[in-house]
């Protein structure tokens, strides 16, 4: 998307747009965990902010490489997809990503992801390495961008259908056990898409389970949480 011309200085531009969102971390230097919980991905993390954070990387990098996108809508399109593709991205983990702030507080959370999935990241850290040492003009460096890409996408997708699977199983759970009065949440258990947790509301408290891709018993093996049970209440 940068083309030729930024050559390897794309990358690193490309790191500077793609994390700008994060700098909310800063807050957890003065607030307490419950507060950080809060703020981290709140407004950073925002559709408002996104438009924002596109308009100043364009003006930075006008100034530092002045006459290198004549056509400033290219240099938009340039970082608004990086930093656009991190609030996408990480509205697929549980953590909830607030796209509307301060509009709405509604966080989006669609617990495709774990919140740091090595296999997610395997394609594009290849291709990385490859393009810091292939040359500029080599024909390979676009067909290595796309195939990193593109395994992100699949893998993306693939955790899609394994939510799919488990949503299934849970759904089949609470049919048999007549809980139509319940509510549920799945999300991928750390560092991987095969072995998900599982949280049914009831009103007598929570159900917890873990749930691996392919039980060959085919339920939920749900279990009472005695924490939940006893009233505590969480936020």
């Amino acid at each position: 998307m940068a083309g030729r011309r930024l050559g390897r200085r794309a990358m690193l531009w490309g790191a500077l747009a793609h994390s700008l969102p994060d700098v909310d971390f800063i807050a957890g230097l003065w607030n307490d965990p419950a507060e950080d919980l809060l703020a981290h991905r709140g407004f950073t993390h925002s559709i408002l902010f996104a438009f924002i954070a596109m308009y100043l990387l364009v003006q930075a990098h006008a100034r530092l490489h002045p006459g290198l996108y004549p056509v400033k809508r290219k240099a938009y399109g340039f970082f608004g997809v990086l930093v656009f593709l991190h609030l996408f991205l990480d509205g697929f983990n549980v953590y909830g990503t607030g796209w509307f702030e301060p509009f709405s507080h509604v966080r989006v959370a669609f617990n495709w992801l774990f919140v740091a999935d090595p296999f997610f990241s395997v394609g594009p850290g290849v291709a990385l390495l490859l393009l810091i040492f292939l040359k500029k003009q080599h024909p390979a460096r676009l067909w290595v961008s796309r195939i990193g890409l593109i395994c992100s996408l699949l893998y993306l997708s693939y955790a899609g259908f394994n939510k799919y699977q488990i949503d299934g199983a849970v759904r089949r759970e609470i049919r048999k056990r007549n809980w139509s009065d319940s509510s549920y949440m799945t999300t991928p258990t750390p560092l991987n898409t095969w072995l998900w947790y599982v949280v049914v509301n009831r009103p007598d408290g929570a159900y917890l389970a873990h749930r691996p891709l392919r039980s060959y018993g085919g339920g939920v093996a749900l279990h009472r949480s005695g924490y939940f049970a006893a009233g505590v209440r969480t936020i």
